[in-house]
């Protein structure tokens, strides 16, 4: 799997390229962020096209007690 992380000047991780898709985390609570749930949106890099988000459970929130995402429900 190919992974390209983009990060600004600060090393601050703005989006990661894989496999040829583009995925931004997302913390606005309309597309369902909460304290404890990682959404991600994957959009075409070639087009700008939308293709889907994800949520996961957040593996870096202190109240999680697993140590990897795990898809939310």
């Amino acid at each position: 799997m190919d992974r390209v992380e983009l990060r600004c000047p600060q090393n601050q991780l703005l989006g990661v390229l894989v496999d040829g898709r583009l995925e931004i985390r997302c913390r606005n609570a309309r597309c369902g962020y909460t304290p404890g749930v990682l959404v991600v949106h994957r959009f075409d890099p070639m087009s700008g096209s939308f293709i889907d988000t994800k949520k996961y459970q957040d593996p870096n929130n202190q109240f999680n007690r697993s140590k990897e995402a795990a898809p939310c429900r």
